[in-house]
């Protein structure tokens, strides 16, 4: 199994937010787990690629064999901060 582009943007946004066994806490995987998503042994399933959508902003159709990066764009997390300045 080739390394899919959710695992390469996953690398990208684990490093400077959360070390693998955090994110594995918070997703209820083990740190074993992570490291199979990261290295393309192993793909999370639907409802684990959901939280990582939601966790990172990378969207479930990065995982999909095939789709190159330039076409993944990924969104800010839900609930994380806008660096857009409040109106007033």
């Amino acid at each position: 199994m080739s390394v899919s582009v959710g695992a390469q943007k996953l690398r990208e946004a684990l490093s400077p937010k959360f070390t693998q066994a955090e994110f594995a806490e918070k997703l209820g995987v083990t740190k074993q787990a992570i490291h199979a998503w990261l290295s393309g042994n192993a793909r999370p399933t639907a409802d684990k690629m959901a939280k990582i959508e939601d966790l990172t902003g990378i969207p479930m159709r990065a995982w999909a064999e095939g789709v190159p990066a330039e076409e993944v764009e990924t969104e800010e997390p839900a609930g994380a901060p806008s660096e857009e300045p409040a109106a007033e």
